[in-house]
């Protein structure tokens, strides 16, 4: 539908959103042009940024973010999709270094840290079953996925970074897998939004919208990683 079509049962009016900077940019980013299409009468404020924003306090109709939630009575949280990390470095950094062939040997890497939440440095990874926990340390820490990202290409280091961002990395071969049958527990994408009594049509058009498009998303890596 072009921007100039209306509607009158379509929502309208400004939505602002906020959204983490490494998931924002990958998974929502993308996705405007054909959110605005289908909603003519809506504009959109996305702000990316990793700062934890208050919904209510600064005046956002909603928040995507990504991992462990503190809880809230003020708002209501709406489950996405599932997200993991992943380890990677290039194949410069593992030919001069090595590759580790354990998650403890990860301890004695040159290793790229996000900073986002309580103890960054502690990386807690999984097997099928099998847990390991290992204390890192390395020459960079950021809270931009893509400044790590940006560092792991260069050859500085292993990164464990969300496998959304990496995705066209890996499958570039432009990073390679590190120890590729562990990864991070499963962290969620999450919609975060005032609590009301009738959520606003512009909130429930965006959530459901951006929910089917990871749905498929996940459903289409999935099948790619069987095949």
């Amino acid at each position: 539908m072009p921007r100039c079509a209306t509607s009158a049962a379509s929502p309208r009016g400004n939505l602002r959103v906020s959204a983490a900077t490494g998931a924002g940019q990958t998974l929502i980013v993308p996705l405007v042009p054909e959110f605005l299409a289908a909603h003519p009468l809506l504009t959109l404020d996305l702000q990316l940024s990793n700062r934890y924003v208050d919904l209510v306090e600064e005046g956002y109709d909603l928040a995507l973010r990504v991992g462990a939630l503190a809880p809230d009575s003020r708002l209501v949280v709406r489950r996405l999709a599932p997200t993991r990390r992943v380890l990677l470095a290039s194949s410069a950094y593992l030919g001069r270094c090595g590759s580790p062939r354990t998650p403890q040997q990860l301890s004695r890497h040159a290793c790229l840290v996000l900073d986002i939440g309580a103890r960054s440095q502690r990386w807690e990874l999984e097997r099928g079953r099998t847990r390991a926990a290992i204390d890192v340390t390395g020459p960079l820490r950021s809270n931009n996925a893509f400044a790590l990202l940006d560092a792991c290409r260069s050859g500085l280091g292993i990164g464990l970074l969300p496998a959304s961002v990496a995705g066209a990395d890996l499958r570039s071969a432009a990073l390679l897998r590190v120890l590729p049958g562990w990864v991070s527990g499963e962290q969620g994408i999450y919609a975060v939004y005032p609590t009301a009594r009738f959520i606003p049509a512009k909130v429930r058009a965006f959530v459901e919208f951006i929910a089917a498009r990871l749905r498929t998303g996940h459903r289409a890596a999935a099948a790619e990683r069987r095949s």
